[in-house]
Parts: C-alpha cells; sequence; structure tokens
C-alpha cells in the first residue's frame, strides 16, 4: 500500500507538471483522429468517421478484479491464518480479532464471487461504435453505426443513450474528494428482443444550450455513449465509450 501511494504520488507529480504546457495528450483516440488539450482545456480532433474505443473492456474489468481479489485476499488471508494457527495450538480463538476480520473475510468473498460473473461476460457479443465525426460540436449531430461481433442471437433489449458528466475535485482537510453529476442524458437507442439488433445506424444530437469536454485540475465535463443489451440467463452487455463534444461553431448541423 505505502509503495503504491508512493507510485501514485510520482505519477500525479509528472501529470502536474505537463498540465502546465500550452498542450497536453487526451487519452483515448481512434482511427482518424489525433486529440488534445489546448490552453483552454478544450479537446483538439481531426476530422473523419472515429471508431470509438471502450473506457474498459470486460477483459481489462477481469483481470482488474483478479488483481483486487488477490490483493485483498492475500492481505486478509495472513491474519485469518494466525488466527487458525491458534486455535490449532489450542490457544482458542482472539475474539477481537475474529470480530474484526469478519467484514473484510465478507468483501474478499464478495470481490471472489465476482469473477465468474465476469469469467461469462468475457464471451458476450463485442459491440463496436463508429461516429462519422471524431468531434461532435455543440448543437450539432453526427451518425452512429453500431455492430456486434459473436452470437448476436442471444442478445435480448438494446438500448443506447449519450451521457454529459461533470466531475469536479477538491480537497476537505488533507483529503481529495471528486464528486460527478450527470447534466445531460439524451437517448439514442431503443429496441426490444426480436427487433435487427446486430447492426443499425442511429443520428445523435447534442444540445446547444450544454457544455463541451473540457478537462483541468479540478475540473472536468465528459461525454459518454453507453450501451446495454440484456441476455437471458447470462451477464448483460453493459460498457461505454467516451467522445469528444466540441464548442459550437455556430453554424449547428
Amino acid at each position: 500500500v505505502g509503495g503504491g501511494g508512493m507510485a501514485w504520488a510520482l505519477t500525479a507529480g509528472r501529470r502536474g507538471d505537463k498540465a502546465k504546457g500550452p498542450d497536453r495528450a487526451l487519452t483515448g483516440g481512434g482511427e482518424g483522429t489525433f486529440r488534445e488539450i489546448d490552453s483552454w482545456g478544450t479537446p483538439v480532433v481531426a476530422a473523419g468517421p472515429v471508431e470509438l474505443e471502450e473506457k474498459l473492456g470486460p477483459w481489462a474489468k477481469l483481470l482488474g478484479l483478479i488483481a483486487i481479489a488477490l490483493f485483498w485476499n492475500g492481505g486478509i488471508s495472513l491474519f485469518v491464518w494466525r488466527v487458525w494457527s491458534e486455535w490449532r495450538a489450542g490457544n482458542g480463538f482472539d475474539g477481537c480479532l475474529v470480530l474484526f476480520l469478519v467484514p473484510f473475510v465478507l468483501v474478499g468473498l464478495l470481490l471472489l464471487s465476482g469473477i465468474p460473473y465476469l469469467v461469462l461476460a468475457v464471451a458476450n457479443p463485442r459491440p463496436r461504435l463508429t461516429l462519422s465525426r471524431a468531434g461532435v460540436p455543440l448543437g450539432g449531430s453526427a451518425e452512429l453505426e453500431w455492430r456486434f461481433a459473436g452470437s448476436v442471437q442471444r442478445l435480448g433489449d438494446l438500448r443506447i443513450w449519450i451521457e454529459g458528466t461533470e466531475n469536479a475535485t477538491y480537497r476537505r482537510g488533507t483529503k481529495s474528494y471528486t464528486d460527478t453529476e450527470v447534466f445531460s442524458t439524451i437517448e439514442v437507442v431503443a429496441r426490444r428482443a426480436g427487433m435487427p439488433l446486430a447492426r443499425g445506424n442511429a443520428r445523435i444530437e447534442i444540445p446547444a444550450e450544454t457544455m463541451h469536454s473540457f478537462e483541468a485540475s479540478h475540473n472536468k465535463i465528459l461525454w459518454t455513449l453507453k450501451l446495454h443489451a440484456s441476455i437471458e440467463r447470462w451477464p448483460d452487455v453493459s460498457t461505454e465509450f467516451p467522445f469528444v463534444v466540441l464548442p459550437g461553431d455556430g453554424r449547428g448541423r
């Protein structure tokens, strides 16, 4: 834990140094795009269609949960082994230690129980989302194309929607807190089971009165395309794809 804290502090320091320059890279991107943050915190993108990248794919979720479960249960197992060893030696249980460990053991079991669920989710059909333009301006629109790779016949209801969120980071005493608020929800696709789901097209429109993508040291405006497809008696397909909303150019569409 201490080593992780030191690594985070060094990484945060490097990010702070990069933020002082006039431009810095924005994570993400795809074919036909080049993203930067200008001196005002606004993303800069090249023209052209772009295939969006998942914020966190099924393999990343699975491996991340396995790593967290191993770290958590590995630490707790040392104390559980001590309690077990004392009991086998005939010294009885340390009641205070047992009561202290119970919630931590339950959390560890909960983490382990989520691994089989994510293993099944890896076999789900994978969605691919493509926008006709890399950055959608305020008051503008873009064509969205979606398609699934895999056993699409298992898919049930499909929903795709847009969320605009604001992240505000502040300090209270010696701790940092981040508040997240959804300021815009825009429905894009809603299809029931039995309708064509494997692929399709839709138009997305960003209201002119909202806020474009923005990133500063303590505030962020993030736009995300979210997708959820139900699968009967199986983990659902649930993922999200960040994309860029640009300042309005006064010409709208």
